[in-house]
């Protein structure tokens, strides 16, 4: 037994080096220079990452950020931290004392929940719900394999086999259907699409979203 979780060890230890150099949201896309520096072990927690990416961004010189996607989350930061547009949304003085877009301060949280798939479950067994499920292709943080893998879990029986979806003629990602006598679930790939799909591919995720709740075939 000893031997075999050391070999699991291994194996996982070797899976990190793989994944230090490359990003999590979108394999695809450049790992930011100012933050590959400092990692040094896998986080899996995208919230502690983020934070720790942000600010690297602030005191990253502007020309070697403006590669990376992230490049605009540093600009959403001062845009929406500017008196003027503080003003403009009506954020009254002394109620907010600085926006972020993923706060790091979970303080008031009482519980984690680690998994819904429970929720999903008395969803698909007790409700005559359309549900629709999409996952970005190109994530590791969220890996549509992942996504896959408890969509299976539910045991509600496939209605339509795998299929490619199209946008204005081109193959936009990958869908397959579930469907039960009540509750029915879409799932689809945004082929290309990093963690939050309609970040990476707003044309696509925008019709995939359109499309299901005009009850439009996909």
């Amino acid at each position: 037994m000893a031997r075999v979780a050391l070999g699991h060890l291994t194996a996982l230890q070797s899976i990190q080096d793989c994944l230090l150099q490359i990003n999590f949201h979108q394999v695809m896309e450049p790992l930011c220079e100012f933050t590959s520096q400092q990692v040094e072990e896998l986080e899996w927690d995208i919230l502690a990452r983020e934070g720790r990416m942000m600010e690297s961004l602030f005191t990253a010189d502007s020309n070697s950020a403006i590669k990376c996607r992230e490049y605009a989350y540093l600009l959403s930061y001062k845009w929406a931290n500017s008196p003027s547009v503080r003003n403009a949304l009506g954020v009254l003085p002394g109620t907010v004392e600085t926006w972020n877009r993923c706060p790091k301060n979970f303080s008031t949280y009482t519980e984690d929940v680690t998994t819904t798939l429970s929720i999903h479950k008395n969803l698909s067994e007790h409700t005559s719900l359309r549900a629709l499920v999409y996952s970005g292709d190109h994530a590791i943080s969220v890996p549509h394999l992942a996504t896959e893998a408890w969509i299976r879990l539910l045991e509600v029986p496939v209605s339509d086999e795998w299929r490619a979806w199209y946008v204005d003629g081109q193959v936009a990602g990958y869908q397959t259907k579930y469907k039960n006598d009540h509750y029915s679930l879409t799932y689809a790939t945004v082929k290309g699409a990093g963690h939050n799909a309609p970040q990476y591919k707003p044309e696509a995720a925008l019709a995939l979203a359109d499309r299901f709740f005009s009850f439009y075939p996909i």
